[in-house]
């Protein structure tokens, strides 16, 4: 991998400059209300507004929405294993670990899936790691992440405390128009993604998984702007 020197800490104001310097954020984006469908009116409106705001757009066509911040990203040696073997079909899960690790969030529009894609790009101290993975609406309209070569997750959405939050439901594979369900016991774990609102254009990101036997194997939060 590339190295190169890094902070280890981004101050608030550094963030705050990184994602000014970035496109204006209006001319980025175009309306989209998939999550409010998900949801559903009532369930929607518990959204705490900062992130209706959110979730109420995708990027445009080939621009980008960038969120910055710092995450504590954590992984059992069972987790380590699970990250290293998904290489195998894309790059779903870090394989490295830190505190305030520095992560460049990009969101595009990914026209295979017909959904957006995010980027993760994580900063550890000599080193740097993407992931990519692409959240989109399967054929019944339930919204999957697809992380390469079939595979995908099917999503939950849920409204807790005002906040949004990401449950798996299964692993998918597909091949051609076959779809198979995969056994969780060979999975990294039941996932919970936290989209938590912290105060103005902050937030917090959280994400965990656990595994039936295994227990908690990735553990990653973060303060993003």
């Amino acid at each position: 991998m590339q190295e190169f020197s890094v902070k280890t800490k981004l101050s608030h104001e550094e963030l705050l400059r990184a994602k000014q310097e970035a496109e204006n954020y209006a001319e980025n984006t175009v309306p989209d209300n998939s999550y409010e469908k998900l949801l559903g009116d009532t369930e929607w409106k518990k959204l705490k507004p900062e992130i209706q705001k959110r979730f109420s757009v995708k990027p445009a066509v080939g621009k980008k929405i960038i969120y910055v911040g710092n995450m504590q990203v954590k992984y059992s040696f069972f987790g380590w294993l699970f990250a290293k073997f998904c290489r195998l079909i894309g790059r779903p899960l870090a394989t490295h670990a830190g505190e305030e690790v520095p992560v460049v969030v990009s969101l595009t529009q990914n026209q295979q899936h017909q959904g957006t894609e995010w980027r993760r790009d994580y900063s550890f101290a000599g080193y740097e790691e993407t992931i990519v993975s692409v959240k989109a609406l399967d054929e019944k309209g339930q919204l999957e992440e697809h992380t390469g070569f079939g595979f995908s997750m099917s999503l939950d959405v849920r409204v807790v405390n005002g906040n949004l939050e990401f449950h798996s439901r299964k692993y998918n594979f597909r091949l051609g128009k076959i779809c198979m369900t995969l056994p969780m016991l060979i999975t990294p774990g039941n996932i919970i993604v936290k989209h938590e609102q912290v105060e103005n254009e902050f937030f917090r990101f959280t994400l965990e998984v656990n595994h039936p036997l295994l227990g908690r194997t990735f553990y990653q939060t973060g303060i993003f702007s």
